[in-house]
């Protein structure tokens, strides 16, 4: 380990992971003229520094402060780090710890720290045909519900999907689905999240059957019901299904900017208001109106 990464990285991780630094009072004059590169003992200061100068981590200027050399590397705030998909970075980081044991210790800490809290089944509704609901627990259901352990479903692709089950057993055509349209065909209707409608053919014209498709939908609303539940009902499936779930859509930390906000002094900002607060507020309006009257002695029109 080189000396900055020796010095930096147990302070990157305070650094990294919410080190406070020192930071200028933003409106003294003193504090706003354009801090030198001097030496720094703190990799803390030195960053804060470098973060007033630059807005980045910049390791060549900290290695400069701290009077070191570092071999080329990437650095991050703690507020860049401890955001986005904080779930992925902590699997690179447990990785990353099993490879050099004791090394990245507290970077997993860190990240196990802001994991956001992980939705219970409570907290989650199970739709027929979610993305994050494998096709072997669409086919496991349909076998269930129709009790046909030879009734199959394929997800050809997008929003196409065929249910291949009985449409003549108790369970199609009345328990779970009507005569006009039995379970399967409704349980892939459903997938396809096409329209649930019922059709009848009168006078070779395609009429509208309101009873039919009303019976229709009240299957269709028992079949996700039961989806619902028996989603979660069993322990291994649930915990499978929650922890997708949980990667997929509940993964993702908001930056905090409090942190790397207290390290600038925004020089130029409060020379920009010191100015303009010392200026008499007339002399303010006068300026604008100035400017104004000349513009429309060019243009001959206001805009």
């Amino acid at each position: 380990m080189t000396k900055l990464e020796d010095a930096f990285v147990t302070t990157t991780v305070t650094l990294v992971f919410g080190a406070s630094a020192r930071t200028a009072p933003p409106f003294e004059e003193d504090a706003q003229a354009d801090r030198t590169l001097e030496q720094v003992s703190d990799p803390a200061d030195a960053l804060a520094i470098v973060l007033d100068r630059t807005g980045r981590v910049d390791v060549d200027q900290i290695a400069q402060l701290l009077n070191t050399v570092d071999e080329p590397a990437t650095w991050v705030s703690a507020a860049e780090y401890l955001s986005g998909n904080v779930r992925i970075k902590l699997d690179q980081a447990q990785a990353a710890e099993l490879a050099e044991p004791g090394r990245w210790t507290a970077h997993v800490e860190a990240l196990e720290a802001v994991q956001p809290p992980a939705l219970m089944a409570g907290d989650v509704v199970a739709r027929v045909g979610a993305v994050w609901i494998p096709v072997s627990d669409h086919v496991a259901f349909i076998q269930y519900l129709l009790d046909e352990p030879r009734a199959s479903v394929r997800h050809i692709g997008a929003n196409e999907w065929s249910v291949d089950a009985g449409v003549w057993s108790t369970a199609a055509r009345n328990t779970w689905g009507t005569r006009a349209l039995p379970a399967p065909k409704l349980f892939e209707k459903m997938l396809t999240q096409a329209p649930i409608t019922v059709y009848d053919t009168i006078d070779e014209k395609r009429v509208l059957n309101p009873t039919e498709t009303e019976a229709a939908q009240a299957k269709a609303g028992e079949i996700q019901e039961r989806f619902a539940s028996w989603v979660w009902e069993d322990p291994a499936r649930s915990h499978r299904l929650l922890d997708d779930y949980n990667r997929r859509f509940n993964a993702v930390r908001l930056r905090d900017y409090t942190a790397d906000g207290e390290r600038l002094s925004l020089q130029r900002m409060a020379m920009m208001l010191a100015l303009v607060v010392r200026r008499p507020p007339h002399a303010v309006v006068q300026a604008g109106v100035s400017r104004r009257s000349s513009w429309v002695g060019r243009s001959g029109a206001a805009p």
